[in-house]
Formats: structure tokens, sequence, C-alpha cells
């Protein structure tokens, strides 16, 4: 029973330093290239190395704020202009609100690479949202949304103060 249990360890510890040493070339531990190393900021990673396309504005159907346990939530959706968009997000324009209070986003997302045809724009819409912390929805008097068919403006709800 021993020798089962002093096999298996061996094993298991001649199978770590294997696995251990493909990491390849310097001193640290590196990710193999088959397990696929292309990729972006956004964490997007394509073992084919292709580019990823830039995102594009959408235009905005509906947009809204609402009160969250510890801040809000801005929620937008519109119709992405042809089937194939993907990663819809709210890119914040800045790095808090401006002078005015004014907190803006751009509502974008990335287009595919060939765009297939269009269905209605049910099948095609897209949707983002992003959490505001209280402590900056307090210093926030409005939101600004962007999209490729202008802006919408929003009120954040009243936050409480602490």
């Amino acid at each position: 029973m021993g020798g089962r249990r002093r096999r298996t360890g061996i094993l298991l510890l001649a199978g770590a330093a294997v696995l251990g040493g493909c990491g390849g070339g310097g001193g640290g531990m590196e990710v193999p290239g088959f397990l696929g190393r292309e990729g972006n900021a956004a964490s997007f990673y394509n073992p084919r190395g292709e580019a990823v396309p830039d995102p594009v504005p959408l235009p905005i159907a509906q947009a809204t704020s609402e009160r969250s346990l510890y801040g809000a939530i801005v929620r937008v959706s519109g119709p992405a202009p042809s089937q194939g968009f993907w990663g819809a997000e709210l890119r914040p324009l800045s790095e808090g609100p401006d002078a005015n209070g004014v907190l803006a986003f751009e509502f974008v997302a990335i287009p595919p690479a060939d765009p297939a045809e269009s269905g209605p724009p049910q099948t095609r819409t897209m949707s983002a949202g992003t959490f505001i912390p209280t402590i900056t929805a307090r210093k926030v008097r409005k939101v600004e949304v962007r999209g490729s068919n202008g802006a919408q403006t929003l009120a954040l709800p009243a936050i409480p103060a602490a």
C-alpha cells in the first residue's frame, strides 16, 4: 500500500516538473503559445492572433438610470446596424464628473469582421450598463450617454447622504 502512494506521489511530482518546464525561455512562468497568447487590453484573447476591430458608436433607443444598493445603475439599449456586433459597453469618456457635475459615457460595440445580412431591429438589439458607486454619484448632477444618433441626458436618482 505504501509503495503505491509513493509511486503516485513521484508521478505527480514528475508531472508538475514537466509542466513547469513548458513555459520556455526566461526564468519566469509563462503561458505556452498554444493556449492563445494574442490579446488586447480588454482581456479578449484570440488564438489566431487576428486584430480585434475598434468599437464603434451605436444608436441609443432607450436609456435609464436607477438606484442600487451602493450607488446607481445606468442602462442603455439600441439596435446595431447589422448582425454580428458584440461586446457592447458604456465606455467612460472621463475619469469622473466634469466641473458641471456631468458624467459622460459612449455606447459602443465591436463590429463584425464581415457584416451579415440584417434582420429586424429586435434581433440586433444590444444593451449595456454601468454601475456608478455612491461616492461618485453624490458628485454627479447628470449622466450624458452619447451614441451614433446623438446624446441622451439622464438624471441620477437621489442618493441619500451618509
